[in-house]
């Protein structure tokens, strides 16, 4: 073989290793189907949405009846503003409706039964737990250092913690106009619950929460936080 030969044949093994890495993906840059890897779009930030509200640590301790001591944020103009721990002048469709918009999902929320027929043993909507989109909550003030969750406000007597979940619940505002943001237990009436707890926990006792001895006094203005946690917007 010549010279001339020797450089052609080279050449042409040098092109088959190059084609053979290139369709079998030996090219770091290059993914086994010959296509560009496709580039991940940056994780969306979590939705914020901050809201002014007033504590009221007496009223809501002072509750009585069976629907107290479990309101923890309650639309200043809605019928249980005055046992809820705190209270806001934004609304509570309101706030669902941005939520929503924000990509909540409800999970299918809490049916009006589970309330209605919350003191017959052998029916299961009582037990029914919220399953929408997890939130975290947050509450803030002057002379705070920093932001506690809503959880270490409130002496838990179950024992369970809180597990909050968007259900939304708009279709029962006009059975309740109660005007719950957040309630503590798995609730029919409230835009946020607790899914630590059901309703037949309530008629157990376990949910006649109390406010933690180290809240400032009542009046304080506050900043509630509703996170919509990631990886839960729609």
């Amino acid at each position: 073989m010549d010279r001339r030969s020797f450089l052609g044949f080279g050449g042409s093994l040098l092109g088959l290793s190059s084609l053979a890495r290139f369709r079998f993906g030996a090219f770091p840059d290059i993914g086994t189907s010959g296509q560009p890897p496709s580039v991940d779009s940056p994780p969306r930030p979590p939705h914020l949405l901050h809201l002014p509200a007033t504590l009221q640590a007496n009223a809501f301790a002072s509750a009585t009846g069976d629907d107290a001591r479990y309101h923890a944020l309650v639309y200043e103009g809605g019928g249980a503003a005055d046992k809820s721990l705190l209270t806001t002048p934004r609304s509570d469709t309101g706030v669902a409706r941005e939520l929503r918009a924000a990509g909540a999902r409800d999970g299918g929320g809490v049916p009006m039964s589970a309330w209605t027929l919350r003191r017959l043993p052998l029916v299961r909507a009582p037990d029914r737990r919220v399953e929408g989109s997890p939130l975290a909550i947050y509450v803030e003030w002057d002379g705070w250092s920093a932001p506690r969750e809503l959880s270490s406000l409130l002496r838990d007597p179950g024992g369970r913690g809180s597990e909050f979940r968007f259900g939304g619940n708009e279709e029962h505002n006009d059975r309740w106009e109660s005007g719950c943001i957040v309630c503590l237990f798995s609730c029919p009436g409230g835009v946020i619950s607790n899914a630590r707890y059901s309703i037949r926990d309530h008629v157990r006792g376990a949910t006649r929460f109390s406010p933690a001895p180290d809240l400032p006094p009542d009046g304080t203005e506050v900043t509630v936080t509703l996170e919509l946690l990631r990886g839960s917007q729609g």
